[in-house]
Protein backbone atom coordinates (compact mmCIF):
# COMPACT_ATOMS: atom_id res chain seq x y z
CA UNK A 1 0.00 0.00 0.00
CA UNK A 2 2.83 2.20 0.78
CA UNK A 3 4.28 1.77 -2.50
CA UNK A 4 1.48 2.56 -4.48
CA UNK A 5 1.21 5.94 -2.50
CA UNK A 6 4.93 6.73 -2.80
CA UNK A 7 4.64 6.07 -6.87
CA UNK A 8 1.32 8.11 -6.65
CA UNK A 9 3.43 11.36 -5.11
CA UNK A 10 5.88 10.78 -7.20
CA UNK A 11 3.93 10.73 -10.54
CA UNK A 12 1.92 14.34 -8.95
CA UNK A 13 5.15 16.01 -7.85
CA UNK A 14 6.88 14.77 -11.24
CA UNK A 15 3.62 16.19 -13.53
CA UNK A 16 3.93 19.91 -11.12
CA UNK A 17 7.42 20.09 -12.14
CA UNK A 18 6.72 19.64 -15.53
CA UNK A 19 3.59 22.28 -15.47
CA UNK A 20 5.63 24.99 -13.64
CA UNK A 21 6.04 27.72 -16.81
CA UNK A 22 9.40 26.57 -18.54
CA UNK A 23 8.13 25.43 -22.36
CA UNK A 24 9.96 23.44 -24.55
CA UNK A 25 9.48 25.82 -27.60
CA UNK A 26 12.30 28.53 -27.16
CA UNK A 27 11.32 31.79 -28.63
CA UNK A 28 14.73 33.67 -29.46
CA UNK A 29 13.16 37.68 -29.20
CA UNK A 30 15.74 39.46 -27.44
CA UNK A 31 14.04 42.62 -26.09
CA UNK A 32 17.21 44.18 -28.30
CA UNK A 33 16.17 42.80 -31.44
CA UNK A 34 12.56 43.95 -30.81
CA UNK A 35 11.27 47.17 -32.23
CA UNK A 36 7.74 47.98 -31.36
CA UNK A 37 5.35 49.80 -34.67
CA UNK A 38 3.35 52.93 -32.86
CA UNK A 39 1.59 53.75 -36.01
CA UNK A 40 0.58 52.17 -39.85
CA UNK A 41 -0.70 54.82 -42.19
CA UNK A 42 -2.35 53.11 -45.18
CA UNK A 43 -3.66 54.15 -48.69
CA UNK A 44 -5.59 53.02 -51.52
CA UNK A 45 -2.87 51.45 -54.31
CA UNK A 46 -5.93 51.06 -56.82
CA UNK A 47 -6.44 47.30 -58.27
CA UNK A 48 -7.27 46.12 -54.33
CA UNK A 49 -3.92 46.49 -52.98
CA UNK A 50 -2.93 49.45 -49.84
CA UNK A 51 -0.03 51.18 -49.15
CA UNK A 52 1.02 50.77 -46.14
CA UNK A 53 3.85 52.69 -44.15
CA UNK A 54 5.51 53.22 -40.63
CA UNK A 55 8.29 54.98 -38.80
CA UNK A 56 11.05 52.94 -37.76
CA UNK A 57 12.92 53.11 -35.55
CA UNK A 58 10.68 54.26 -32.78
CA UNK A 59 11.93 55.36 -29.37
CA UNK A 60 15.73 54.97 -30.29
CA UNK A 61 18.04 57.71 -31.09
CA UNK A 62 18.68 56.37 -34.28
CA UNK A 63 18.11 58.00 -37.53
CA UNK A 64 14.50 57.93 -38.23
CA UNK A 65 12.92 56.70 -41.44
CA UNK A 66 9.28 55.63 -43.16
CA UNK A 67 9.13 52.24 -44.74
CA UNK A 68 6.89 52.01 -47.51
CA UNK A 69 5.37 48.86 -48.60
CA UNK A 70 2.46 47.91 -51.40
CA UNK A 71 0.56 44.80 -50.41
CA UNK A 72 -2.61 42.88 -50.56
CA UNK A 73 -3.21 42.49 -46.70
CA UNK A 74 -2.29 43.66 -43.62
CA UNK A 75 -0.65 40.76 -42.31
CA UNK A 76 1.41 40.76 -45.50
CA UNK A 77 2.51 44.33 -44.77
CA UNK A 78 3.77 42.98 -41.03
CA UNK A 79 5.48 40.25 -42.62
CA UNK A 80 7.14 42.67 -45.35
CA UNK A 81 8.49 45.32 -42.73
CA UNK A 82 10.45 42.63 -40.90
CA UNK A 83 12.63 42.12 -44.23
CA UNK A 84 13.45 45.69 -44.72
CA UNK A 85 14.44 46.06 -41.51
CA UNK A 86 17.01 44.66 -39.28
CA UNK A 87 14.90 44.68 -36.34
CA UNK A 88 11.95 42.53 -36.07
CA UNK A 89 8.71 44.88 -35.73
CA UNK A 90 6.28 43.55 -33.60
CA UNK A 91 2.81 45.47 -34.11
CA UNK A 92 1.85 44.65 -30.30
CA UNK A 93 2.18 48.52 -29.31
CA UNK A 94 0.31 49.61 -32.32
CA UNK A 95 -1.32 52.23 -31.12
CA UNK A 96 -2.28 54.66 -34.38
CA UNK A 97 -4.04 53.63 -37.52
CA UNK A 98 -4.06 56.13 -39.72
CA UNK A 99 -6.68 55.92 -42.96
CA UNK A 100 -6.31 58.28 -46.44
CA UNK A 101 -9.60 60.14 -47.32
CA UNK A 102 -9.70 57.60 -50.47
CA UNK A 103 -9.38 54.31 -48.85
CA UNK A 104 -11.84 55.20 -46.20
CA UNK A 105 -14.44 56.26 -49.09
CA UNK A 106 -14.36 53.05 -50.26
CA UNK A 107 -15.21 51.16 -46.76
CA UNK A 108 -12.90 49.79 -44.38
CA UNK A 109 -15.57 47.47 -42.38
CA UNK A 110 -13.33 44.44 -43.66
CA UNK A 111 -10.05 46.25 -42.62
CA UNK A 112 -11.31 46.98 -39.21
CA UNK A 113 -12.85 43.61 -38.22
CA UNK A 114 -9.40 42.14 -39.72
CA UNK A 115 -7.43 43.90 -37.39
CA UNK A 116 -10.37 43.27 -34.20
CA UNK A 117 -9.69 39.41 -34.97
CA UNK A 118 -6.30 40.25 -34.35
CA UNK A 119 -4.66 38.92 -31.05
CA UNK A 120 -1.29 41.21 -31.32
CA UNK A 121 -3.44 44.29 -31.82
CA UNK A 122 -5.14 46.18 -28.89
CA UNK A 123 -8.46 47.00 -29.25
CA UNK A 124 -6.71 50.56 -27.99
CA UNK A 125 -5.73 51.48 -31.44
CA UNK A 126 -7.08 54.99 -32.38
CA UNK A 127 -8.34 55.51 -36.03
CA UNK A 128 -7.78 58.97 -38.09
CA UNK A 129 -8.94 59.88 -41.49
CA UNK A 130 -6.14 61.53 -42.98
CA UNK A 131 -7.02 64.39 -45.55
CA UNK A 132 -3.48 64.74 -47.78
CA UNK A 133 -0.07 63.01 -47.65
CA UNK A 134 0.56 61.67 -44.17
CA UNK A 135 3.87 60.48 -45.33
CA UNK A 136 4.95 63.97 -46.44
CA UNK A 137 4.63 65.62 -43.02
CA UNK A 138 6.48 62.65 -40.96
CA UNK A 139 9.33 63.52 -43.48
CA UNK A 140 9.13 67.17 -43.21
CA UNK A 141 9.02 67.45 -39.13
CA UNK A 142 11.42 64.55 -38.60
CA UNK A 143 14.28 66.79 -38.32
CA UNK A 144 12.27 69.14 -36.37
CA UNK A 145 10.12 67.42 -33.59
CA UNK A 146 11.68 64.11 -31.61
CA UNK A 147 9.68 61.16 -31.30
CA UNK A 148 6.73 62.82 -33.87
CA UNK A 149 5.09 59.27 -33.70
CA UNK A 150 5.41 58.92 -29.87
CA UNK A 151 4.19 62.81 -29.73
CA UNK A 152 0.53 62.08 -31.86
CA UNK A 153 -0.27 59.04 -29.66
CA UNK A 154 -0.18 61.52 -26.61
CA UNK A 155 -2.17 64.19 -28.15
CA UNK A 156 -5.02 61.25 -29.14
CA UNK A 157 -4.92 59.98 -25.72
CA UNK A 158 -4.77 63.23 -24.14
CA UNK A 159 -7.80 64.41 -25.93
CA UNK A 160 -9.92 60.78 -25.34
CA UNK A 161 -8.64 60.77 -21.48
CA UNK A 162 -9.84 64.18 -20.92
CA UNK A 163 -12.98 64.06 -22.91
CA UNK A 164 -12.51 68.09 -23.97
CA UNK A 165 -14.91 67.84 -26.84
CA UNK A 166 -12.17 69.21 -28.87
CA UNK A 167 -11.76 66.30 -30.58
CA UNK A 168 -13.54 63.34 -31.11
CA UNK A 169 -11.07 60.69 -30.31
CA UNK A 170 -12.35 57.22 -31.25
CA UNK A 171 -10.95 54.03 -30.93
CA UNK A 172 -11.12 50.90 -32.64
CA UNK A 173 -13.09 48.95 -29.42
CA UNK A 174 -15.29 51.94 -29.64
CA UNK A 175 -15.79 52.15 -33.15
CA UNK A 176 -16.92 48.29 -33.73
CA UNK A 177 -19.23 48.78 -31.08
CA UNK A 178 -20.96 51.76 -32.47
CA UNK A 179 -20.93 50.05 -36.00
CA UNK A 180 -22.61 46.91 -34.77
CA UNK A 181 -25.36 48.75 -32.88
CA UNK A 182 -28.62 49.64 -34.60
CA UNK A 183 -29.14 53.12 -32.20
CA UNK A 184 -25.78 54.97 -33.21
CA UNK A 185 -23.59 55.70 -35.63
CA UNK A 186 -19.82 55.55 -35.68
CA UNK A 187 -17.82 58.56 -36.67
CA UNK A 188 -13.87 59.24 -36.77
CA UNK A 189 -12.13 61.93 -36.36
CA UNK A 190 -10.83 63.40 -39.79
CA UNK A 191 -7.23 65.31 -39.78
CA UNK A 192 -5.85 67.72 -42.93
CA UNK A 193 -2.25 67.17 -43.49
CA UNK A 194 0.00 69.18 -45.18
CA UNK A 195 4.27 69.58 -45.13
CA UNK A 196 3.73 71.68 -42.11
CA UNK A 197 0.68 70.91 -40.58
CA UNK A 198 -1.58 67.97 -38.76
CA UNK A 199 -4.89 69.94 -38.28
CA UNK A 200 -7.70 68.52 -36.87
Amino acid sequence: MRHIQRCALMVVLSGLLLLTGCAPFVENNMIEELSPVIFWSLEDAGEGKLTISTLVPPLIRERKRILKLQVDLIKQGGRGFNLLYYRELKAGQLRMLLIHEDLAKKGIDSLLNNLLTDPDISHRLYLVIVKGSFDDYINSQLLKQENLDYFLYRMLKHYEKKNQGELTIVNLHHFMKKLYSPYSYPMLPVFKVNNENFTY
